[in-house]
């Protein structure tokens, strides 16, 4: 294994540990509850229709995990809310299957530590709001001869 598949594995293993122990945490914004289940877990890796990410955009995420929890908890205002019927697959008696269904995806955006954050919840129906992605957006500059206003 090389140095670099080394690295993203230790820290894939340490945003698991991360991730298991949140379990949850509450939002004011939308005074509830949201959930860190598997879904949220696999979408560092995978994509819609279990295509996978490439390492370096699963890295990039796995990297700004750290700060999901805190967003959540300081977030007075959200960024965007979007409300679609899609097809989710849902628990039907003892199986599961499509089912076209209400979604409702909720965005936090917030500048943590010079990095811009987006963090996406996801809510199926009425059931529970869930972590579903966090995306970083950009990285800004500090250095003096920049515009403290600019954004790389």
């Amino acid at each position: 294994m090389h140095a670099e598949e080394e690295k993203f594995e230790r820290l894939k293993e340490r945003v698991r540990l991360a991730y298991q122990n949140i379990g949850r945490v509450f939002c004011p914004f939308l005074q509830k509850v949201i959930v860190f289940n598997h879904v949220g877990f696999n979408h560092f890796f995978f994509k819609g229709n279990n295509r996978r990410r490439p390492i370096s955009d699963s890295h990039q995420r796995l990297s700004i995990f750290r700060f999901v929890s805190r967003i959540l908890n300081d977030s007075h205002t959200i960024q965007d809310m979007r409300v679609l019927n899609r097809f989710e697959n849902m628990k039907s008696g003892s199986r599961r299957e499509l089912q076209l269904s209400s979604v409702r995806y909720f965005e936090f955006v917030a500048l943590m530590d010079g990095y811009r954050v987006k963090i996406v919840l996801k809510q199926i129906k009425d059931g529970p709001v869930c972590f579903l992605s966090v995306i970083p957006a950009w990285k800004r500059s500090f250095d003096s001869d920049d515009d403290p206003l600019a954004f790389t």
